[in-house]
Order: C-alpha cells, then structure tokens, then sequence
C-alpha cells in the first residue's frame, strides 16, 4: 500500500511513537501516545489532541488513561504460535497510565 493510500484513510489514527530503552534486563521498546490529553498543562486546548486510549481493569473496575506501553518478548507459549512480543501496561507508573475518576 502506497504512502499516499494509508495518509488518504479518514479512519486511520496513529496512536503513538515507539522507542527503545535500556532496562534491567536489556533493551525493549515503549510505545509512547501522541498527546493523551485534550488540554495542555496550562489548561489552554492541545492543538494536537486526537483522542485517548482508555484502560477499563477488570480486576480493579478503576479506569485509567493510556499515556504509554511497554512491549517485551513472549512468553515460549505464546513464541511456540507465533507471537513475538507482548505488550504491557503499568498501573503503577504514572509515566504508563493516569487514574482517571
């Protein structure tokens, strides 16, 4: 598919960047969200807002917005059909996800 098909898609939302970081046990790459909130720090409205990624827990019934993930290998199960990577969110870490009310 051609760059200029995928950019003329009205339905297409580009969610995030990713970028490699090194941690404790070697590197693996995080998927930051472009701009997951609607207003800047100053209250005024981000320009370059789109939309937020929202967590609903299960476990917790808490809600939370989405700021970043962090994608690292697979399991050998999971390797065993196929799967390469997983992808993981922190709700501890108030660089992953904001508790929302």
């Amino acid at each position: 598919m051609s760059e200029e098909k995928k950019e003329s898609n009205p339905n297409r939302r580009y969610v995030g960047k990713v970028r490699t970081q090194k941690g404790q046990y070697g590197d693996f790459q995080k998927i930051l969200i472009d701009n997951p909130q609607p207003n800047n720090a100053d209250g005024t409205p981000c320009e370059y807002y789109k939309g937020s990624l929202i967590w609903l827990d299960a476990a917790t019934g808490k809600k939370y917005l989405v700021k970043g993930f962090s994608v690292r290998g697979a399991p050998d199960a999971a390797k065993a059909k196929g799967f390469h990577n997983s992808i993981s969110i922190d709700l501890d870490s108030e660089y992953e996800v904001e508790e929302l009310g």
